[in-house]
């Protein structure tokens, strides 16, 4: 994976917060596309992992990726 800082966003706060004002599948379709919004694959896009403080669990996140906060290409 790339260098830089990772953002794991639990699903209601990327909808609520990040995708606020917006409509959210149309949002994460294009950031999907920028590369800034990494994915499992297939139909899912939100990546499936372990957070520290949340047990043992796996958790469904949206994983923003360092590319976001790149020079704006």
């Amino acid at each position: 994976m790339e260098d830089g800082p990772y953002f794991y966003v639990l699903p209601n706060a990327f909808r609520n917060e990040v995708c606020q004002g917006f409509n959210a599948n149309a949002l994460i379709r294009a950031m999907v596309a920028k590369g800034w919004l990494k994915t499992q694959g297939g139909d899912r896009y939100t990546y499936k992992t372990r957070l520290p403080g949340m047990g043992d669990k796996t958790t469904n996140v949206y994983l923003l990726m360092p590319a976001i906060w790149g020079d704006g290409a």
